[in-house]
């Protein structure tokens, strides 16, 4: 019986180290896909993606990073006044954000289309705030949140979160301090 119990052990801890092996990426069909998303500069966004992403007065913290998806994201994390947000971007062929604000209330799959955060939950609170003059679209779930707008002319989705600390005048004011219209401000 103590034969059995030790073989068992042994057996368990094997699998386990197993398990925490193929861990480090996903696998599909026993191939491990690689993580999509790699540190970068601020020029190395520019020449993956396209998009150059200002980094916001004040800002400390700040790093690049590029997600290598087949239409690739611009990502910059940064902290301002204390708070840790980041900021992703993706060239894109919409033009607006005309969104059904009720059915994304109860079908919140209405709008997966304009989220790029890689947040993603049931929330709790949905609405329409204004960004440099354009229109914006906040998803607040407790403290975790995004905000996201379109710069039209260029073509670029923006999409900015904060996983702490996130409410509609927060993200706001992130998102303000954040975005720099390619085309230049609005009048």
């Amino acid at each position: 019986m103590k034969r059995f119990a030790i073989v068992l052990a042994v057996l368990m801890m094997a699998g386990c180290l197993a398990a925490c092996s193929s861990s480090q990426g996903q696998k599909t069909g026993g191939q491990q896909i690689p993580n999509p998303m790699e540190a970068s500069s601020a020029q190395g966004i520019i020449d993956a993606t396209g998009i150059a992403l200002p980094t916001p007065e004040g800002a400390t913290d700040v790093q690049y990073f590029v997600y290598k998806t087949e239409k690739p994201i611009a990502e910059m994390r940064f902290t301002l006044d204390g708070k840790k947000a980041f900021l992703r971007a993706q060239m894109t062929n919409l033009t607006d954000l005309s969104i059904d604000m009720e059915k994304a209330k109860s079908d919140q799959a209405s709008y997966a289309d304009i989220n790029i955060s890689g947040l993603n939950y049931k929330w709790e609170s949905i609405g329409t705030q204004i960004v440099k003059d354009r229109a914006a679209i906040c998803f607040v779930s407790g403290k975790t949140g995004f905000i996201t707008w379109i710069d039209a002319v260029p073509g670029i989705l923006y999409n900015l979160g904060m996983e702490d600390g996130a409410t509609y005048e927060t993200l706001v004011q992130m998102a303000d301090a954040s975005f720099v219209p390619v085309q230049g401000d609005v009048k």
